[in-house]
């Protein structure tokens, strides 16, 4: 029930009884016949109105005090606190994925450069040019060249052509059921092909220390083994279980994030499929640290975040 209000205090039944009291006993002394006793008692009930009331009166002035620290301090505060993470997060995320483009595009320069090489060198050179891959650290790759002689490098690989339709080609491949680096170069009647290989392990090593890697796998192909799915587009773009492993948290705002990357990337039996797909980085910032700044002084800046 809304009661009236007499200078910002309410008047209810109990104390319209109390008024009327009041005006009773004011009748009375008027008269000469007031008793002492019913002051004393109606003293002690008004104090006890102006006492609820200023309270009243005090808890409103403190809610409207609290709700203006709130939104002059509290959010704020909050907000800026959410921009940084935000914007911490999205940086992270966006010098990941330099990282391991650049890793790719680094061990892609240099299989590119040897398949150019090997396409337009005479058929003696080959061999040294292959060589020469091995001595500077390039291990686990093949190589075959066709047109004014056929070359293998090692001379047991197995490796053949992929079909006519390709084009000049380098970058991530799909093919029997494992990922390649990938370089196909055609130079006059010359055809070479270089395929590096890119296992879980590689992948996690690419840019060592950053955490786990994960690639993926073109749509419409024939995956054997454990597998996930992550809808893209039109597409759904096929993943293994993530390989490698996290490092350890250094307190408790190191925590372990999720990070999607572009990647380009065909599968072998379709010639010029290639498209950009979405790969998996899980790291956190200390190990983010630790890759750009080294090891142990990534791992003192962690200590303080």
């Amino acid at each position: 029930m809304n009661w009236p209000t007499i200078g910002g205090i309410r008047i209810t039944a109990l104390r319209m009884v109390f008024l009327a009291l009041v005006a009773v006993e004011a009748a009375l002394f008027a008269a000469g016949s007031g008793n002492m006793f019913a002051v004393f008692v109606l003293l002690i009930w008004a104090s006890v109105i102006a006492f609820r009331e200023r309270r009243r009166v005090m808890w409103k002035v403190r809610d409207r005090l609290i709700v203006t620290y709130v939104f002059i301090a509290v959010v704020p505060i909050t907000l800026i606190l959410a921009l940084i993470f935000v914007a911490g997060y999205l940086l992270m995320g966006q010098t990941s994925a330099y990282l391991i483009g650049n890793a790719l595009d680094r061990r892609g320069l240099e299989i590119e450069k040897a398949a150019r090489l090997l396409a337009a060198e005479s058929p003696e050179d080959r061999l040294s040019t292959a060589r020469h891959l091995t001595a500077t650290g390039i291990l686990d790759f093949e190589a075959f060249v066709t047109g004014d002689a056929e070359f293998r490098y090692p001379a047991n690989t197995k490796l053949e052509m992929p079909a006519p339709e390709w084009n000049d080609y380098t970058g991530l491949v799909f093919k029997d059921n494992r990922h390649y680096l990938m370089s196909f170069v055609k130079r006059g009647g010359n055809k070479a092909l270089i395929l590096r290989t890119l296992t879980p392990e590689d992948q996690t090593n690419l840019v060592r220390g950053l955490g786990s890697i994960t690639f993926p796998i073109p749509p419409h192909t024939r995956v054997d083994g454990p597998q996930g799915k992550l809808h893209v587009g039109n597409e759904d773009a096929i993943y293994r279980p993530a390989s490698g492993k996290v490092g350890p948290a250094y307190n408790p705002l190191d925590t372990e994030l999720t990070w999607l990357f572009p990647v380009q990337i065909a599968a072998w039996d379709r010639p010029n499929s290639e498209l950009p797909l979405p790969g998996i980085l899980n790291t956190r910032p200390s190990a983010l640290f630790g890759v750009i700044s080294g090891t142990a002084i990534g791992s003192d800046l962690a200590l303080y975040i």
